[in-house]
Parts: structure tokens; C-alpha cells; sequence
């Protein structure tokens, strides 16, 4: 009988201990936790010099999913909010996912985040920074006839982020018109191009402008390349992917304009105010080709030629290496005929 006790007395204690272990081992497979994220796309997704519809860049909705250990998968969630607050996650290592999108369900921007989820409460921040998928690119162009000849050429080419020229573009002319058109179907991103008119060998007209791609998006603009047109003045907004807009403008030398006459271009910053100058980088071009003399906001001409010449600048944030924007000027050099007696 006492043979009997000791045996049922022990085989209650491994019960016991055995059931101590599952116990142990059920409640750190149920640990729970919980995650706050927010998203935020970066300034730079979100403008650009040539865009597509204004709409087309406002964020109406988020899609974020995530995996977490042991191959557990949250279902794609969409929500109007950029925070979004998770419950009842398993403890453990999860990567996170999330796309901003458009009235029309366009991707804008994507980003993706790893963390620890443990069972205090998380807060993440998940920068949407990635751009995919293709979008299109529609340029139309136009001159006054009048001042071209029919055996003058047309040239567009597109650049991406690395100073690379695009293959794969469209582009057409008619002199007895004076128009021109480019169409690309571009990689979603940011490019910079640049237009020239040809007449004898001359350059009578350029453009240079900074592109936004957005995936399943056209971006389009008409462009008149300008013959003899003043422009006093045109104001520039600048958006850096980090630093806020920059707003500025162009001004030259007062007064009438001869030929042979100096002459200079400046670019002054007037928002945020008592930003410096000096904290970006200037990239001059004189009709459309790059002017190496300055990388200032200051350009220097040394002898004004007669006629039309157009002058554009692209700026760039030194802590970026992307072009930002850019802004053009006219300047007309009139000229006093000499008749001989």
C-alpha cells in the first residue's frame, strides 16, 4: 500500500512539472504586442517642375501589410491616416511595407521598415522613399515660324538622376509649323530635360526643365521656345527632399542693354527668409547648353551679343544630389542701326 502512495505521489509530481513546462512554453508562444507606424512620404515625391494632374501627387489613401515571425503575415490594411496603430502582434522581428496612393490608386511612394515588436507599445516611423512602375511623358513645343528656316533642326534629350541620357524617346518636328512634341514611357522618378532650335549652326532657342514620373501617370507640359519675347522676371520654387520649399527669383542689370555690354544674372532667395545663397549649387545654361563660367547665383556675361539669348538655372541643394527646379530669362539686347551716309 505505501508502495502504491509513493508511486501515485510521484507520478502527480511529474504531472506536475510536466504541466509547469507547457504552461511555461503556451505563454511565451501568446505574448502579444502592439505597433503604432507613420508614414510620411518625402518632400521631394511630392513636387516637381513638370507634374502630372495637381491631383495626381495628393495622397488620399496608405496600404501597409507586414511579416512577422514564424512567417505570420498582416493583411494588407488601407487607411486615410498616415499613423496606423496595430494590436495583438506576436513578440518578435517584423518588416513592414507601405505604398501611398492617389485619388485615382496610383502608387506615389512605397517605403519599407524592420523592427522588434516586444509587448510595451511601439512607435515607428516608415519613410516612404521609393518610386516604382512606369509612367508617361508628353511634351509639346512651339515657336514663331517666321524666324526659323525650314532646314532648321529640333533636338530633345532626357537625363535621369545620374546624368544618364534615356533612350527610347519620340521626338518630331515641323519648321513650317513651328512646333515639336517628345512622348517617352519613363521608369517612375525624376529626370531633367533639355531642347535646342538649330538654324545654321546657331542656337536660337533652349530649354532645360526638371521631370516628375508617376507609375500609370502622364506628366505633360507645352513649352514655347521664345524668338525675341522679353521676360523681366520669372519666380522659382524649389523643393529639396529634406528641406522645405525655397522660394526665389531672377533678376539682371538695370537699364537699356547694348551690344559688347557686361552684363549679370542674379538669383536671390526670398523664402525661407535669411536663407543663404551659398547653400546650393547653380547650374547655369545660355539657350539650353550649360554655361561653365558659374556655379553661383551669380552669373557674369562679359560681352551681351545682339538679339535674343535665353538663360536658364537649375539649383541644387548641396546636401542633394538631385536638381530641383528651375526658372528661365529672357534678355533682349537692342541694337542701334548705323546708316551710312
Amino acid at each position: 500500500m505505501k508502495h502504491v502512495f509513493n508511486s501515485l505521489l510521484l507520478l502527480t509530481l511529474i504531472s506536475m512539472i510536466t504541466f509547469s513546462f507547457v504552461g511555461c512554453d503556451q505563454e511565451s508562444l501568446t505574448s502579444r504586442g502592439s505597433v503604432t507606424i507613420r508614414l510620411a512620404a518625402e518632400e521631394r515625391l511630392l513636387s516637381r517642375t513638370i507634374l502630372p494632374d495637381a491631383s495626381a501627387l495628393d495622397i488620399t489613401s496608405y496600404t501597409i501589410s507586414g511579416v512577422g515571425p514564424n512567417g505570420v503575415t498582416l493583411s494588407s490594411t488601407t487607411s486615410s491616416n498616415s499613423s496606423i496603430t496595430f494590436n495583438n502582434l506576436l513578440v518578435g522581428n517584423w518588416t513592414f511595407s507601405a505604398s501611398a496612393h492617389n485619388s485615382s490608386n496610383k502608387v506615389i511612394a512605397s517605403g519599407e521598415v524592420s523592427t522588434y515588436i516586444v509587448k510595451n507599445q511601439n512607435t515607428i516611423d516608415l519613410p516612404l522613399v521609393e518610386v516604382a512602375g512606369d509612367g508617361t511623358l508628353s511634351l509639346t513645343f512651339e515657336w514663331e515660324s517666321s524666324q526659323v528656316e525650314t532646314t532648321s533642326t529640333f533636338s530633345v534629350t532626357i537625363y535621369d538622376e545620374s546624368n544618364g541620357e534615356v533612350s527610347g524617346t519620340t521626338v518630331a518636328s515641323d519648321m513650317s509649323n513651328g512646333d515639336g512634341s517628345l512622348s517617352a514611357t519613363l521608369a517612375a522618378g525624376f529626370y531633367r530635360v533639355e531642347a535646342s532650335l538649330m538654324s545654321q549652326g546657331v542656337r536660337i532657342a533652349g530649354f532645360s526643365e526638371s521631370v516628375r514620373i508617376i507609375a500609370g501617370t502622364s506628366s505633360s507640359a507645352n513649352i514655347n521656345l521664345v524668338i525675341g519675347k522679353i521676360i523681366n522676371g520669372v519666380n522659382l520654387t524649389i523643393t529639396d527632399n529634406r528641406f522645405p520649399p525655397v522660394m526665389g527669383s531672377i533678376t539682371r542689370t538695370a537699364g537699356t542693354l547694348t551690344v559688347g555690354q557686361e552684363l549679370s544674372l542674379t538669383y536671390s532667395i526670398t523664402t525661407p527668409s535669411g536663407d543663404d545663397e551659398s547653400a546650393y549649387n547653380y547650374i547655369w545654361y545660355v539657350d539650353g547648353v550649360v554655361d561653365p563660367s558659374s556655379t553661383s547665383h551669380v552669373l557674369s556675361v562679359n560681352s551681351a551679343l545682339g538679339g535674343t539669348t535665353r538663360y536658364d538655372v537649375v539649383v541644387v541643394k548641396k546636401e542633394s544630389s538631385i536638381a530641383l527646379g528651375s526658372a528661365s530669362i529672357d534678355v533682349v539686347i537692342e541694337v542701334t542701326p548705323t546708316i551710312a551716309p
